[in-house]
């Protein structure tokens, strides 16, 4: 087992390159990486926005967020994308939010033009009505043009109050796995 960064994919010579240069050769090879979601594109979320993936970074995101809001009795979240997760991370949210007493208003916003754009429209739909069902507010063919510290812009110029910002965009490799 060798726990160092690799940087680069040499599949003609089967062989990896690591971060402090040194090759190793293989016969067969598997890749472990984190693949996380793209905000680089979206202004602002680097820094108030929290990323769905790495997945215990976005969980220790939510406990800080729900310990520190305790005596709040209402708060509003915004949750950017329904594909990898989104929509359960919303949910989720909601739920444990319910559980310390605090009341919450959920924004979806989803740049296609229906949820989980990427899977069968019967599931579309019924993740639809199930946002629906609990009081999620969904923006479909809606971008964000940035992040603010409490709030968002959308595309259409309308700001959207959030306490808790999350991303759950399609994931995407390290560019040097798509490089390679």
């Amino acid at each position: 087992f060798i726990r160092e960064e690799a940087i680069e994919i040499d599949s003609k010579k089967n062989r990896i390159k690591l971060k402090s240069g040194q090759f190793i050769r293989y016969d067969f090879l598997s890749i472990n990486c984190a693949a996380r979601p793209n905000a680089s594109n979206i202004k602002g979320a680097e820094k108030f926005a929290h990323l769905n993936k790495p997945i215990r970074q976005y969980q220790q995101a939510i406990m800080d967020f729900c310990d520190a809001l305790r005596s709040r009795r209402k708060v509003s979240i915004v949750q950017v994308g329904s594909e990898n997760g989104g929509l359960e991370s919303a949910l989720s949210l909601i739920r444990r939010l319910k559980a310390y007493g605090t009341e919450s208003t959920v924004h979806l916003i989803e740049p296609g033009a229906r949820l989980m754009p990427n899977h069968p429209l019967k599931l579309s739909r019924e993740m639809l009505k199930i946002a629906e069902e609990n009081k999620i507010t969904v923006h479909l063919e809606t971008e964000i043009n940035e992040v603010h510290q409490a709030s968002i812009e959308l595309s259409s110029g309308v700001d959207v109050a959030s306490d808790f910002t999350s991303i759950a965009l399609p994931l995407e490799a390290d560019d040097w796995i798509k490089n390679s």
